[in-house]
C-alpha cells in the first residue's frame, strides 16, 4: 500500500515497486530503444550537489533491479568526480547497473568567456577520460537559465546520442520533475497507470530518510 506522499526514502521505494507491479519496464536512455514492454518508465537523476544523495538512490533502484541514468557535472562546486570519494562512488553507480552522463554546463563557458559548443565537447572528454569509457547521453544542467546546446539534429556532432530535454524525452513520454522540491503536477506515484510512458527526473538533495535537515 502507497504510504504518505514525501521526498522520503521511503515513498521513493514504494514509487518504484508500485511502478513494477504495473508492468513499467525501466531502463536507461542509453537502452530505452530497446524496451518492448507496453509501459516504459526513465529515471533520471541529475548529480547538482550531492554525490552521497543519489547513490542513495541508485543502491535502493539496483536491490529492485532497475536501471537509471545519472547525470554527472565536471564544474560542480561541491563534488570533483575525480576526487579519490567521489571516483569510487561513480563507479559504484556502473558496478549497480547505472548510466552515467553528461550534465553539461552551457553557462559556464559563457561565464568565463569562452565557446560554449567547444566547452561541452571538452567537457564530455573530461568524463569519458575519468570513466574511461564512451558518453552517449547529456542532459543541460539549469536549461531555462544557461540554454541548451545540443538537439536531435546536432547530437551527432557533440558525439552524443541523446539529450535529456529533445522532444523525443519531453513529449514522446510524460515528463514530471522534483525541481525546487516540489512536483508541479503532483507526485509521480499519482500518475501511474494514467501514462504508458514516463520520464522523470529526480535531484537527490530533497530526498532524505527522516527529515530534510540530513542535507543541510
Amino acid at each position: 500500500m502507497m504510504g504518505q506522499c514525501d521526498f522520503t526514502m521511503r515513498h521513493y521505494r514504494e514509487i518504484l515497486e508500485s511502478a513494477l507491479e504495473m508492468g513499467y519496464q525501466f531502463s536507461t536512455f542509453a537502452d530505452h530503444e530497446s524496451v518492448t514492454a507496453p509501459r516504459q518508465f526513465l529515471m533520471r537523476h541529475d548529480i547538482d550537489l550531492s554525490i552521497d544523495n543519489c547513490l542513495a538512490f541508485a543502491r535502493v533502484e539496483h536491490e529492485l533491479g532497475i536501471a537509471s541514468t545519472y547525470f554527472v557535472r565536471v564544474h560542480a562546486r561541491l563534488y570533483n568526480p575525480f576526487e579519490f570519494h567521489t571516483y569510487r562512488k561513480l563507479r559504484e553507480f556502473e558496478r549497480l547497473g547505472h548510466e552515467l552522463a553528461l550534465h553539461y554546463e552551457a553557462g559556464y563557458a559563457a561565464a568565463v568567456g569562452e565557446d560554449e559548443a567547444q566547452m561541452v565537447r571538452r567537457e564530455k572528454t573530461i568524463l569519458e577520460a575519468i570513466l574511461d569509457h564512451p558518453v552517449v547521453s547529456a542532459a543541460a544542467h539549469l536549461p531555462g537559465k544557461s540554454g541548451k546546446l545540443i538537439t536531435e539534429a546536432n547530437a551527432t556532432s557533440f558525439g552524443l546520442r541523446y539529450e535529456a530535454y529533445t522532444a523525443r524525452f519531453m513529449e514522446g513520454f510524460k515528463y514530471l520533475s522534483d525541481s525546487n522540491g516540489r512536483w508541479r503536477e503532483g507526485c509521480v506515484c499519482g500518475h501511474l497507470g494514467k501514462h504508458e510512458r514516463l520520464c522523470v527526473l529526480t535531484h537527490g538533495w530533497w530526498w532524505f530518510d527522516i527529515s530534510p535537515v540530513e542535507n543541510y
